[in-house]
């Protein structure tokens, strides 16, 4: 999908995030990352991660598709889950409209920041591409988990459509037991040191965007019920104008 320069310019003029992104305390209460507004962009660490909320229509939308026969390759990856649906052509493309622009401006940000601001796409003498690699749905069930790994691409994402049903008094248990909040969370890895994690509560509707080669994890829940998100890659490319 090609990006219409007008509508990015647009979208970039009404933005409303950092070109100096950081993670503030209010959004790390409790040792997990909580979104305070609609889009952000997070620097934990070095590399940058992208928040957006996804539309309900959106979400309601594409969760329909897990109804449909689609091909299950989960014994294929590293997953220990129960099912990775991969998706079609139609369900790819619903994704590019709802997160285009977001991405647009995810990939500007972190250019810029990586540079010290010196680096930004340029819309007067290039066209960008966003295409997704793959996709896919990813149902988790109550002790299931996701190991620490890679994805192949420029860019890699996550996006939450379902929690199991109570899943929030086992978030109240374990936070009153002085520990670390992890269950069902996803968690990212930078350097592994100090400081070298970053755990986000997944939410219905939050959807995150960061470097393909970034490794993250999903923890194990205990909740009876499905856990879904997707993930997908994209490739994000300039083309010259003619």
């Amino acid at each position: 999908m090609t990006l219409d320069n007008n509508i990015i310019q647009a979208a970039l003029d009404k933005t409303t995030i950092s070109s100096n992104p950081t993670v503030n305390d209010e959004q790390m209460d409790a040792l997990f990352y909580k979104p305070t507004r609609d889009a952000d962009i997070i620097a934990p660490f070095g590399p940058t991660i992208g928040y957006f909320k996804l539309s309900s229509s959106f979400v309601d939308s594409i969760n329909t598709y897990v109804s449909k026969d689609l091909p299950d390759f989960s014994g294929d990856v590293v997953g220990k889950v129960n099912q990775e649906l991969r998706w079609t052509d139609e369900m790819s493309n619903l994704l590019l409209n709802e997160i285009k622009n977001f991405t647009f401006n995810y990939v500007d940000s972190s250019l810029q920041r990586a540079s010290y601001n010196t680096v930004k796409l340029d819309l007067s003498q290039m066209n960008y591409k966003l295409d997704v690699q793959s996709a896919w749905f990813v149902r988790q069930y109550e002790t299931e988990y996701n190991p620490i790994h890679v994805h192949n691409g420029m860019y890699s994402c996550v996006g939450y459509l379902k929690l199991p049903e109570g899943i929030e008094k086992e978030w109240e248990k374990e936070a009153h037991s002085n520990k670390t909040s992890t269950h069902g969370h996803i968690a990212f890895y930078h350097n592994y040191g100090q400081n070298g994690d970053f755990i986000i509560r997944p939410s219905v509707g939050d959807f995150y965007i960061f470097p393909a080669n970034l490794s993250h994890c999903v923890y194990p829940f205990y909740t009876k019920g499905e856990r879904r998100s997707f993930s997908a890659n994209l490739t994000f490319l300039p083309q010259p104008k003619e």
